[in-house]
């Protein structure tokens, strides 16, 4: 007898194009979403720590401040002949200065006479040129260059290491990532960074003090605002821009009378460029604040891309969004 082979064969259909674009779609959508997750996941993370680091330079700041009051060494500097006599508390308080001059042969800005550096044997800064001098561009400032538009956040840095004790403790905390760094030997013309000069060779050595700049979790350069004392009848007072030095006196004055220090956030980057910098003034925190564009009657931050800066004050951002 024989038996019957019974072939089976599957009842279901094969899929169709329409159901496999279906799926295809779903798995687009569901990858994108892990992407922005993750992305929105990683800028949390990147502002989170520099909230950290920029409360750890503030610590370092009110350290500063105190030891300057309980031993004064900066602080007491008064320069300039009698009748023309600048004081460093009047434009800085207790605190470290916003203008890399003050280290120079240039020293106090509005002392009247050159060679007053404050920096103990401290005279020049190299290179100077041919290197350009102030460029408002992120871009310019990367491992091996350093741009005097970011001599603010360099001059703290000066402040701390030359005059810190506990305040340069708290500062030798910060990752080495934080820092940008430059090269140490060879003839300036090939060491495009800034160092103060003890014996003025022009080159580095033994002694001279390496100016450094912090940078955020992007990479980009911190601002920090010291000025206390914008008087727009002595211009001659200080180095930097007059509508900075409005500015920089306002928000201290908003800040409890503490400096500023604050970071770009996360479009930093494409913030701090020529291209931006240089059609609208008003995406800078000064422009901003300044209101340069005239686009409202009251002295705030209102433009988008200072939406994200990070301040290590958050009350002094509440006060900068609400506007004067």
């Amino acid at each position: 007898m024989m038996r019957r082979t019974i072939q089976t064969r599957s009842t279901r259909p094969a899929f169709t194009l329409i159901e496999l674009l279906v799926v295809m779609v779903i798995m687009t959508v569901l990858v994108s979403s892990v992407l922005v997750a993750s992305s929105a996941l990683i800028t949390r993370s990147k502002i989170s720590n520099t909230q950290a680091l920029l409360a750890l330079v503030e610590q370092s700041i009110e350290a500063f401040e105190r030891e300057q009051r309980a031993q004064p060494t900066i602080a007491r500097v008064i320069q300039g002949p009698p009748g023309d006599r600048v004081r460093y508390t009047e434009r800085y308080g207790h605190f470290p200065p916003d203008e890399l001059e003050v280290f120079t042969a240039e020293g106090l800005p509005g002392a009247g006479s050159a060679g007053k550096s404050i920096a103990p044997g401290g005279a020049l800064i190299y290179p100077e040129p041919p290197y350009a001098s102030m460029q408002f561009d992120r871009r310019s400032l990367d491992r091996n260059t350093a741009a005097d538009e970011h001599r603010d956040i360099a001059a703290l840095f000066v402040a701390i290491q030359l005059f810190g004790k506990e305040s340069k403790t708290l500062l030798d905390r910060v990752q080495d990532r934080y820092w940008i760094n430059g090269p140490t030997e060879g003839p300036p013309e090939e060491i495009p960074t800034l160092f103060l000069d003890r014996d003025e060779s022009g080159n580095w050595t033994e002694g001279d003090l390496r100016i450094r700049f912090l940078v955020d979790d992007w990479g980009v350069p911190l601002s920090y605002m010291a000025q206390r004392d914008w008087d727009p009848a002595n211009p001659e007072l200080s180095t930097n821009h007059d509508e900075w030095n409005e500015a920089a006196t306002e928000m201290v004055r908003l800040n409890d009378g503490r400096p500023v220090i604050f970071s770009w956030g996360p479009d930093g980057e494409e913030q701090l460029t020529a291209e931006l910098m240089g059609v609208n003034a008003a995406v800078s925190v000064v422009g901003d604040f300044e209101n340069v564009n005239g686009l409202t009657e009251e002295e705030r931050m209102d433009d988008p891309l200072n939406a994200d800066n990070v301040y290590a004050n958050v009350a002094l951002k509440v006060k900068l969004d609400r506007g004067l």
